[in-house]
């Protein structure tokens, strides 16, 4: 299976890479890794043994999507960043690669997302250009006729992982999960089918991250 992982060397990013090449995500299948970033990029995050795509998200070719099969999408401009940056990296780009995907027959797209793009205009002033962007990439995702699953984590914390989640339609907004919890959906989301064609809020709880995977779809349907 080849994984293109973009936005790898930022702190979700490189954590993903890291439990990727560390336990093969728990698939039982051969992984080749690609890791997307720029020159300048400090790519001494990155684990050994993975292979590098090196590019600028605002100039993104086919030739990057050559015989991949899932594509993560764990890049962004930052909620701080101006709307100008913001629209250009996390709708603008991030729909350009999606639609390079639909031209390579990729798989599956793994998108990361956040909470509060479900209603842009709840936002704070300070970020509802951040959410709006984040709101127009799913929504474009979800029409691609891509097979996707859009994870939207509430604020995230540099803290060890916890290994229990919130994985629901929606999740209590005044709430905080670890990047590490955070990157292990994104790897679950490559092959549960639970999770396919599903947006899913992400935040912390008592339950065990795979079961809290595997028995999302189940619990959707219920709310629903």
């Amino acid at each position: 299976m080849r994984i293109l992982l973009v936005g790898s060397t930022g702190l979700t990013g490189r954590i993903v890479a890291n439990r990727l090449r560390e336990n093969g995500a728990g698939l039982m299948t051969e992984l080749d890794v690609v890791a997307f970033h720029r020159e300048t990029s400090d790519t001494t995050v990155l684990p050994g043994g993975i292979s590098h795509a090196v590019g600028d998200l605002e100039n993104l070719q086919s030739e990057l999507l050559k015989n991949v099969n899932v594509v993560i999408f764990a890049a962004g401009s930052g909620s701080k960043t101006g709307p100008e940056k913001t629209i250009d990296v996390d709708q603008n780009s991030a729909i350009t690669l999606m639609d390079l995907s639909v031209d390579q027959r990729v798989d599956h797209f793994v998108m990361l997302s956040s909470k509060g793009a479900e209603a842009p205009e709840e936002a704070e002033p300070s970020i509802q250009h951040y959410m709006r962007a984040k709101r127009t990439a799913d929504d474009h995702l979800i029409r691609s006729g891509l097979s996707y699953s859009i994870i939207r984590p509430v604020p995230l914390t540099t803290a060890s992982r916890a290994g229990c989640i919130t994985l629901a339609p929606r999740v209590a907004a005044n709430d905080h999960v670890s990047r590490e919890d955070l990157a292990d959906v994104l790897i679950a989301a490559m092959s549960h089918s639970s999770l396919v064609n599903q947006v899913a809020e992400l935040g912390s709880g008592s339950t065990p991250t795979d079961l809290a995977v595997a028995s999302f779809r189940a619990l959707q349907s219920h709310e629903d």
